[in-house]
């Protein structure tokens, strides 16, 4: 290859590069980075002030209570999709059904 050849490639892919830097840099509205000013949401505690909440705060709370209150329940009374669940009750149906009902009696383990 020739060293124009070479010249020529590295410039178009230069001016690739810097122009979608170029790009990316233009579509900024403000500073990349806030710096941490030591405040929780940039609200500073004022000693004997209470603070004041927003309108949305309370209904928030309520509501993400609710919502994990309500899951944490129907997660509890989920029916088991397990298949030896399943294969369980599928026998005991099918035993019913023929009027079959096994027994078991306990067995008692010997002590080696």
């Amino acid at each position: 290859m020739s060293a124009a050849l070479i010249r020529g490639v590295s410039r178009s892919l230069r001016t690739r590069v810097i122009s979608a830097g170029q790009r990316r840099q233009a579509s900024g509205h403000g500073p990349e980075y806030n710096e941490p000013g030591g405040y929780l949401f940039g609200e500073k505690p004022t000693p004997g002030v209470k603070r004041v909440k927003e309108d949305w705060e309370r209904p928030y709370l309520w509501g993400m209570t609710a919502a994990f209150l309500i899951t944490a329940v129907g997660l509890y009374y989920k029916p088991s999709n397990n298949i030896s669940d399943w294969a369980y009750r599928e026998a005991q149906l099918r035993l019913q059904e023929r009027g079959e009902m096994p027994e078991y009696t306990s067995v008692p383990r010997d002590r080696a």
